[in-house]
């Protein structure tokens, strides 16, 4: 009796580390891929569906270096962008603050955006002047940043509709520049105030297929206070680049 007893509660055990892991692999699963996440043409039947769900990687979208050749700059503007196919904008109360900064020491301090002097939450964002992208499939976000004290850059979009989001994926803080990577499908997006720059819910199915704008910010103040030397809590983008397939703006009507 008392070895059925024993198997009974093993037997119990095993069912309950079975069913946990089953619902945490579906909670895991939930916001990364979209049901239509398969764009047409994907080859079918493949054992690795999330994997290899395309026929041709995506191309480079747009860089943009923020190199132009002017003097640093408070707020940033149009002049600091490289790219002649780039719109910038800035948002948030605190975007007159974002600077665009290089310093000659060390030389090969880079020309970046800086939040240090922002006065309250602020979010640059850019946008292709002829194209949505496609940021499905394997599509990818990257950039080259540094951010110090506890400053976390997070990814923002616009999509074709007309709705803003925000990852709750970030990068930071570091202690040198360091390049990161995201894939857009795998993130799991937040509804985005894009006044306030604060997130405002959860989001779940977002649509990738046509994104407007892209960009980021770390949803806080710049730290440059008087009691903090300059750039102690600050967020520092040396570029940015975007990795999807170009969609014609005039291709929809509802731009």
């Amino acid at each position: 009796m008392r070895t059925l007893k024993r198997l009974a509660f093993v037997l119990l055990i095993a069912a309950a580390i079975i069913v946990t892991a089953q619902t945490t692999q579906g909670q895991r699963g939930q916001g990364r891929f979209n049901a239509g996440d398969r764009v047409p043409g994907a080859p079918a039947g493949n054992s690795r569906p999330f994997c290899c769900d395309y026929t041709v990687r995506p191309p480079l979208f747009f860089r943009e270096t923020f190199d132009a050749d002017i003097p640093n700059e408070t707020p940033i503007t149009q002049r600091s962008i490289t790219n002649p196919n780039v719109i910038l904008s800035t948002w948030g109360p605190g975007k007159a603050g974002i600077r665009r900064s290089h310093h000659t020491f060390p030389s090969d301090d880079p020309k970046y955006t800086f939040s240090g002097p922002a006065k309250g939450n602020w979010a640059v964002t850019l946008r292709h002047k002829d194209s949505y992208v496609d940021l499905r499939t394997v599509a990818k976000i990257k950039w080259r940043a540094n951010n110090s004290g506890l400053r976390a850059l997070h990814i923002i979009i616009k999509t074709a509709d007309g709705k803003w989001y925000v990852s709750e994926q970030a990068d930071g803080p570091m202690t040198d520049w360091r390049e990161r990577e995201f894939t857009p499908r795998e993130l799991t997006w937040l509804t985005l105030d894009i006044n306030a720059i604060v997130e405002t819910g959860p989001a779940d199915n977002v649509d990738l297929s046509k994104v407007d704008e892209i960009g980021y910010t770390d949803l806080m103040t710049g730290g440059d206070v008087a009691e903090a030397p300059s750039g102690a809590a600050a967020s520092r983008v040396d570029w940015i680049e975007v990795w999807g397939f170009p969609v014609s703006r005039s291709a929809t009507t509802n731009q």
